[in-house]
């Protein structure tokens, strides 16, 4: 797996550090359904809504969605 360095500033670290979980939570739920294979999306998004339930880094659905 290719390794990534992402740079955050002292003042963002425990972003830096939820990034980092929410990421994992993720590679996890892939794993667990399939590894990539007719995924359901639905229940990723569902486990993604779940490991960012600590509100750091989140932001409303509608604002991400066009014309909202």
């Amino acid at each position: 797996m290719p390794k990534m360095v992402i740079e955050v500033p002292e003042e963002f670290t425990e972003v830096g550090k939820a990034m980092a979980e929410h990421l994992a939570a993720l590679q996890r739920t892939v794993s667990r359904l399939g590894g990539g294979k007719a995924v359901d999306y639905a229940e990723i998004e569902q486990a993604m809504a779940e490991s960012g339930a600590d509100g750091v880094g989140r932001t409303p659905r509608h604002s991400a969605e066009p014309g909202h």
